[in-house]
C-alpha cells in the first residue's frame, strides 16, 4: 500500500480500468451529451483516476487515441508540479489537502454536487487557475465523478495583477500627494526635507509601473533577457539603498550579513533586481516592528546564491500554498511577490527559488543562479 499524506493513493487494476471504460462507452447518450458541451469533462472513478474524457478534454489535453490520460489522475493528465513528489501520485502529498481539485473530487463521493476553483502550479514553471465543478454519476452499480474543468487563468491573472498594481501605485501616490499639499506651505528647512521625500516617491511610482509592466510580458512569455556582468554584493547593496526609506522598512533594520561573498556572474540585472526586490519587500512586510531582516550572497559550486532572513515563521498551512499565483495572506487580489520571483526565477535566468522556515532561525527565502548567462527566449 502507497503512503499517503492526504487522500488515499490506492490505484484500479488495467483490467478494471478498461471495464469501467467500456462501461461508460456504452452509455451512449451519455457519451453525446458530454462530447457537445465545451468544457473539458473527465469521468473519474472512485480511485480518482480517468475513465472517460470529452472531446473538449481530448483537445485541451492533446490526447490521441495511443497517449491519454486514461488511469491517470487529475494533477498527473495536467502536470501539477505536485503531482511527483511522492509515488501515490496525484492527491497524496501535504499540499494536496489545500487543492480545490482533490477537495472537489473527495467530496462528490460522498454524495455531494461541487464548484471550486483551483490553483495549480505546473512541472514547467507557469500556473493554471481552475474553475472545476464534481458532481456524483452512478453507471450501474458504480459510482463516478463527472469533473469538469474551465481555464480562468487569464481572468484570475488580469484580476491579482490589477488589484496588487492599484493598491501598491495608489499608496504611493497618496504619499506623495500629501508631500505636495505641505511643500505649499513648507519652511525652507521642511522643503529641504520634503523635496527628497517627493522625489523617492516619485521613484517608486516609476518603479511600481516599470514592476507591473516587466510582470505582464513575463506571464505573456513575451520576455526576454539581456545577461551583462554583476557583481553579488553590489546587487544587493542596490537592492538595500533603494528600500532603505521604502514605507515597508519603517522601524526595521536590513543589514547585509558579514559573511556575504563578492561574486562575479553574468545574468538580466534588472530581472534579478526585481526577484530581489520581492524578496526584500516580502520580509519587510513579514516582519515586526524593531526587527531585523539579514540578507545574503555566496559562492555555491557553479550557482550564485542570495538568501533574504526574517525572523518569523511561516505557519505549515501557509508554507504549502505560498507560491501559488493569487494566494496571500493580505486579502484576496494580493498574492503575486512569492509567485513572481519563482516564476521569473525559474521561468527566465534559469535560477531556483525555495525556502526554509523554523522557530530557531525564522523564514529564509534562498535564490540560487546559474554564474553562467542563461538565455530565454519564449
Amino acid at each position: 500500500m502507497e503512503e499517503t499524506h492526504f487522500a488515499p493513493a490506492e490505484r484500479s487494476r488495467p483490467d478494471e480500468l478498461e471495464r469501467q471504460k467500456k462501461a461508460i462507452v456504452a452509455n451512449t447518450s451519455l457519451k453525446k451529451v458530454l462530447d457537445a458541451v465545451p468544457e473539458a469533462v473527465l469521468i473519474l472513478n472512485k480511485q480518482r483516476q480517468v475513465v472517460y474524457f470529452n472531446d473538449s478534454a481530448r483537445n485541451i489535453f492533446n490526447t490521441n487515441e495511443i497517449i491519454t490520460p486514461l488511469g491517470l489522475r487529475v494533477g498527473e493528465v495536467i502536470s501539477c508540479t505536485h503531482s511527483r513528489e511522492t509515488a501515490g501520485g496525484c492527491g497524496t502529498t501535504e499540499s494536496c489537502a489545500f487543492c480545490g481539485a482533490v477537495n472537489a473530487i473527495l467530496l462528490s463521493q460522498r454524495g455531494q454536487s461541487v464548484v471550486e476553483e483551483a490553483r495549480i502550479s505546473l512541472q514547467n514553471g507557469d500556473s493554471l487557475d481552475l474553475k472545476l465543478k464534481a458532481s456524483p454519476y452512478f453507471e450501474g452499480d458504480e459510482v463516478y465523478t463527472v469533473f469538469s474543468l474551465t481555464d480562468i487563468s487569464d481572468e484570475k491573472r488580469k484580476e491579482v495583477l490589477e488589484r496588487t498594481f492599484f493598491h501598491d501605485i495608489l499608496n504611493t501616490a497618496s504619499g506623495l500627494s500629501g508631500y505636495s499639499e505641505l511643500l505649499l506651505e513648507a519652511s525652507a528647512t521642511e522643503i529641504d526635507e520634503y523635496k527628497e521625500i517627493i522625489h523617492r516617491l516619485s521613484r517608486s511610482i516609476i518603479d511600481e509601473i516599470n514592476a507591473q509592466k516587466l510582470l505582464i510580458d513575463a506571464e505573456k512569455n513575451e520576455l526576454t533577457t539581456t545577461p551583462v556582468q554583476v557583481n553579488s554584493l553590489e546587487m544587493l547593496r542596490r537592492v538595500l539603498n533603494f528600500y532603505g526609506k521604502h514605507q515597508a522598512s519603517f522601524e526595521k533594520s536590513m543589514i547585509i550579513d558579514a559573511n556575504a561573498e563578492s561574486v562575479d556572474f553574468k545574468i538580466d540585472d534588472a530581472l534579478l533586481a526585481r526577484v530581489l526586490s520581492n524578496m526584500l519587500k516580502n520580509a519587510l512586510e513579514a516582519s515586526d516592528k524593531g526587527a531585523t531582516v539579514r540578507v545574503s550572497c555566496r559562492k555555491s559550486g557553479d550557482q550564485v546564491q542570495f538568501s533574504v532572513n526574517n525572523q518569523n515563521v511561516i505557519p505549515r498551512e501557509i508554507a504549502l500554498q505560498i507560491f501559488k499565483r493569487s494566494f496571500s495572506t493580505k486579502g484576496k487580489g494580493r498574492g503575486i511577490g512569492t509567485y513572481s520571483m519563482k516564476m521569473m526565477s525559474e521561468k527566465y535566468l534559469g535560477g531556483l527559488v525555495h525556502f526554509e522556515t523554523s522557530e530557531a532561525s525564522g523564514t529564509t527565502f534562498i535564490a540560487s543562479y546559474p554564474r553562467e548567462p542563461v538565455l530565454k527566449f519564449l
